[in-house]
């Protein structure tokens, strides 16, 4: 892997509302390093069964509920209700992205329901994971938003 493609370094592609908080080290925000990154993953992301292409394989997964949208206005609004539905706005998320050149951050809740809208606005798959309801949020580009209880062990 050349510098340009490694995990998290294109920092400055992150949403402004993350990147004016890691500017302003208020901590309300923090980027994960690789490792900790590394770690989230295995507890959140890995333990659901993936498709060929990487993407999760959503079929036969306890709890799953998946909502289709048309256009980006109407993903916004799937993402903004299921995000008020699924987690407690108290809580914090785990943000991963689907490309690694993103870092992964950690961020309240309720600030990635206010900005929901430059989330979905950055043309990129994504993930919020929340340890604290034990729940994932699956937002694809392609029109699906998925929730589901994280399994208690990795599915097959």
């Amino acid at each position: 892997m050349t510098g340009n493609n490694m995990y998290g370094s294109r920092a400055d592609l992150l949403p402004r509302f993350i990147a004016d908080s890691l500017r302003k080290s208020n901590q309300i925000i923090r980027v994960l390093s690789a490792d900790e990154n590394s770690a989230a993953v295995n507890i959140s992301l890995n333990r659901f069964s993936h498709a060929s292409a990487g993407v999760i394989n959503w079929d036969g997964t306890p709890g799953a509920e998946m909502t289709s949208f048309a256009d980006e206005p109407a993903g916004k609004e799937v993402l903004k209700n299921t995000l008020t539905r699924i987690f407690n706005q108290e809580s914090s998320a785990t943000l991963f992205w689907g490309t690694m050149v993103l870092p992964s951050v950690t961020l309240p809740v309720n600030l990635a329901e206010i900005h929901s809208d430059e989330l979905v606005e950055r043309d990129v798959d994504f993930w919020l994971f929340c340890p604290e309801s034990e729940q994932l949020i699956e937002f694809r580009q392609d029109g699906y938003v998925t929730s589901a209880p994280i399994p208690s062990a990795p599915m097959d």
